[in-house]
């Protein structure tokens, strides 16, 4: 994973490959700083699979969560120096995949694709509920209103919204490829204003967008779609798919295609796992998961900005999600 700083100067990434996180400077690419190494100890990782930023009510220092998955922690750090706080989460979780914070920061969402839950802790890890998601959760989203959390569920063949006080409210879709049916979705986004969801159908090679009671509103083709996102105005949707990354206005069209026209010359292949806006609007950030250079950022017009090299050690880094945090 990749998370922005609250002041948007630093970028913290998941490295899996190295059982680290590593901190870069967002406006070049430098590396800052590593935490972490092979470990169950505190401090800590076994293959970090996502990182968040958030400044807990109310409102201390900035941390970062780390969600640790072979551990099953959420791992917590203090963000301006990686030193270990707490972490929390082994005990309940059986396989953790993604997490997010809730608008306000003061909880925390996560996907637990073995035990087939999504966890809710406070953000200082104290448990708070837990509710059943049938077919391996991968993703979860907290709605922007802070009122409702989406979670997919790739075998389920569905998505199920939950209220954030723990209540079930529904569960939207069944095995197919018509109206009000997906097949295998990977991920799913709120869009700004809470009335909306986009979908990555990935056995369907679709984007699909529903309004949170289910009732469907469009859809437009992409080949098998791994990620979602709006960007920050509200009017695009940038998804990362089979061999690039799109932005699409809201009803389909193609806006800007990210595909470099040759592999990278560094690592022969270019394979966009996860991309999303950074709270300016202004750039996208994509994971290469089979790539040396593990994130690059790109203009919304598609050029190649920085390419976020690993640390003066040399070793390769590699991550499969990432997020940015709220701009401060």
């Amino acid at each position: 994973g990749i998370a922005y700083s609250p002041d948007g100067g630093l970028f913290a990434v998941a490295d899996m490959n190295n059982d680290r996180v590593t901190v870069f400077r967002a406006a070049d690419g430098h590396w800052a700083r590593d935490f972490g190494a092979d470990g169950s100890l505190a401090g800590s990782f076994n293959r970090p699979s996502s990182v968040a930023f958030v400044t807990p009510p109310p409102l201390p220092p900035a941390m970062l969560a780390v969600g640790d998955t072979p551990s099953r922690n959420i791992r917590v750090h203090y963000a301006d120096s990686g030193a270990f706080a707490y972490e929390f989460g082994g005990d309940r979780i059986a396989y953790l995949e993604g997490i997010d914070f809730s608008p306000d920061g003061s909880r925390i969402a996560a996907a637990d694709s073995q035990a087939n839950r999504i966890h809710v802790f406070h953000s200082d890890g104290t448990f708070d509920y837990s509710f059943k998601k049938w077919g391996r959760p991968l993703s979860v989203d907290w709605s922007p209103d802070g009122d409702w959390i989406v979670a997919t569920g790739i075998y389920g063949n569905n998505i199920q919204i939950f209220h954030s006080n723990g209540t079930a409210n529904h569960t939207i879709g069944r095995p197919g490829s018509y109206d009000g049916q997906f097949y295998h979705p990977r991920s799913a986004a709120y869009s700004n204003d809470s009335s909306r969801i986009a979908v990555a159908d990935y056995g369907n090679d679709r984007i699909k967008i529903i309004r949170p009671d289910g009732t469907y509103v469009s859809e437009f083709t992409v080949d098998s779609p791994d990620s979602v996102a709006y960007s920050p105005s509200g009017d695009r949707i940038v998804v990362s798919y089979r061999s690039g990354v799109g932005i699409f206005h809201l009803n389909g069209t193609l806006d800007t295609a990210i595909r470099p026209s040759a592999p990278d010359p560094a690592d022969g292949q270019f394979h966009p796992l996860v991309a999303v806006y950074s709270p300016s609007g202004d750039r996208i950030a994509v994971t290469d998961y089979d790539g040396s250079s593990g994130v690059r950022i790109f203009s919304t017009g598609g050029t190649l900005d920085t390419t976020l090299a690993s640390h003066t050690d040399g070793a390769q880094f590699g991550t499969r999600a990432l997020a940015y945090s709220p701009p401060p």
